[in-house]
């Protein structure tokens, strides 16, 4: 299969609680749903991504497919275990606009069973700094049988030389995932609740477009520093990603398998104009 190394997708960072407060116009869907950032790997690239030691985004051989790779057209690729996409989280995602709420959609495509032994493959991190520190995490583990981890880390405690300590994990997992690389699946993970100061937090996952784990009642503080969290795609992961996005809101059921039944992805049920509308 030929590769294309130019930069994937287009990303689009929408704020839509601005932008309702700008018109009196009906909101249109990704108005409604929050949608920050999203990112299909059939255009080249435009709005934030990358970092300052990767402008483009992309890492090791990590590279867009040619030739319909991916779940609706093109796809993100990586390779061997070694390769990534990063993006800002700056205005990407709901914890840098003071949204305690949101959701991580995507379509993966993997062999389960051939991802490597030593490490986890993070198909979806972003984090305050470290692993363990105000982190969201959707990740394969890396024993057999795998399991789908989706894990949210609090904000840890800051000691007196200004060192801080991994926060309190939260964890969902559906178990013994047996995926084959020619299959695509939808991942998609919400929370709620973040921030209240009380047992008010909610987190769900969801694949296929049904709902395979939920936890709700617990405390969850998450507090980042002022700018530099990086979303990382494919870290340890061997396989592809389609159709990222990340919503500042939290999805409803009912919404997660309207999207997954949407023949084209989150294009068709949140950009697409509604009947009427050019």
């Amino acid at each position: 299969m030929k590769t294309n190394r130019l930069a994937p997708g287009i990303a689009l960072l929408i704020l839509a609680f601005a932008s309702a407060a700008r018109t009196e116009q009906p909101l249109r869907p990704f108005q409604r749903a929050r949608l920050l950032l999203y990112q299909t790997y059939n255009f080249p690239i435009k709005g934030r991504i990358g970092t300052p030691g990767y402008p483009d985004g992309l890492r090791g051989e990590a590279h867009v497919t040619s030739g319909g790779g991916g779940r609706f057209g093109e796809a993100i690729c990586f390779p061997d275990g070694d390769s990534a996409i990063e993006y800002t989280a700056e205005k990407n995602f709901p914890i840098t606009i003071g949204l305690n709420e949101g959701t991580i959609s995507f379509w993966i495509s993997c062999d389960a069973q051939a991802q490597p032994e030593d490490r986890f493959a993070e198909w979806f991190d972003v984090n305050d700094g470290a692993w363990n520190q105000g982190a969201f995490s959707i990740a394969l583990s890396f024993r057999s049988p795998r399991d789908l981890l989706f894990s949210l880390y609090a904000s840890g405690p800051v000691d007196a030389t200004g060192e801080t300590a991994g926060g309190t994990p939260q964890l969902l997992a559906a178990r013994d995932i047996d995926w084959a690389s020619d299959e695509w699946h939808a991942v998609t993970a919400s929370w709620s609740g973040l921030n209240t100061g009380g047992p008010a937090a909610r987190m769900r996952l969801y694949l296929d477009g049904k709902k395979v784990a939920e936890q709700t009642g617990f405390e969850h503080i998450v507090k980042w520093r002022a700018g530099g969290q990086v979303i990382r795609l494919g870290s340890g992961a061997i396989g592809k990603i389609d159709d990222l996005a990340i919503f500042g809101r939290e999805l409803s059921s009912r919404e997660v398998r309207s999207l997954y039944r949407n023949p084209e992805g989150v294009a068709g049920k949140y950009l697409s104009p509604p009947p009427g509308e050019d």
